[in-house]
């Protein structure tokens, strides 16, 4: 496995891609007319298998490791994604970088003349349920897959930029089939065109780049790319500018965003923080 990480990480990698792919569209190919945005409206059959499709990533991830490693790589996955001794510091950034990006575009939204209405300060205890729930969905299902073995395995070789576009990419595609969905996802439903996918790549390629950036300096804790990725899902956010007309609301939080997001990344890449190429994750 060391010897594959180190001399065929991309391989490795559309190895994984494959293996999760392929688990997610088996599960989530019977169930496309049966997604509904509120997931908990769904038949209980469509609802496991839509969650065991969100697993795919973090079962490859195991298949994978069990493989080639036995219980000792699959333990040394799972120590990634369970290490939650890091620097505080870490949590606070993981969890202020969504607010600003979510933030940004509500504030690009103003500043064309829209008014997105009074902060929902009353709603916070919506927000409080969203984030105990929701990650139980595509947090705790996906990213041990995509940040707990995809990236370590290209980060040495490719360093933090190009290791967060790749990842984000595949990321970004894995969900295809849901895109075919008769309802249940932002780009399903009638809304898949070339500058929402462009948007919706930019917005995960963008998250994943500050996500490995954040773990190359805790200690390749998934637990921080779990509470970003728990914070860019802008349906905690939405509720704070609740009174945004419901038309608007995918252009003011899914991409509008994506001009927030790429400038803290270019800030990032232009005083150097997002440069390097040693990261702890594998030092297990």
């Amino acid at each position: 496995m060391q010897n594959w990480k180190t001399r065929h990480p991309l391989v490795l990698t559309l190895l994984f891609a494959a293996l999760a792919y392929g688990w997610s569209y088996l599960c989530w190919r019977p169930i496309l007319n049966d997604i509904k945005p509120n997931l908990f409206g769904m038949a209980p059959q469509s609802l496991a298998l839509m969650l065991l499709g969100g697993f795919g990533p973090t079962a490859a991830a195991i298949i994978l490791s069990l493989v080639s490693g036995g219980p000792r790589e699959v333990g040394a996955l799972l120590g990634r994604a369970t290490r939650w001794r890091v620097n505080g510091f870490w949590y606070l950034l993981a969890f202020l970088f969504p607010l600003l990006a979510i933030g940004g575009g509500v504030a690009i939204y103003a500043t064309l003349g829209h008014n997105p209405g009074p902060v929902r300060w009353d709603h916070w205890w919506i927000i409080a349920a969203f984030y105990g729930v929701a990650i139980f969905l595509g947090p705790l299902l996906e990213e041990t897959g995509w940040r707990g073995f995809a990236q370590p395995v290209l980060f040495n070789r490719y360093g933090i930029f190009v290791t967060g576009m790749i990842t984000g990419t595949l990321w970004t595609f894995w969900h295809t089939p849901l895109w075919f969905a008769a309802e249940g996802s932002s780009l399903s439903g009638g809304g898949l065109n070339a500058v929402s996918l462009g948007c919706y790549w930019l917005f995960l390629t963008g998250q994943s780049v500050a996500a490995a950036w954040m773990m190359s300096k805790a200690r390749g804790s998934v637990i921080i790319a779990m509470i970003l990725h728990q914070g860019m899902n802008a349906g905690a956010m939405g509720w704070l500018f609740y009174d945004i007309p419901a038309a608007d609301k995918p252009w003011v939080f899914e991409q509008l965003p994506v001009i927030a997001i790429w400038a803290l990344v270019g800030l990032g890449l232009m005083f150097g923080a997002m440069r390097g190429r040693v990261m702890a994750a594998d030092q297990d």
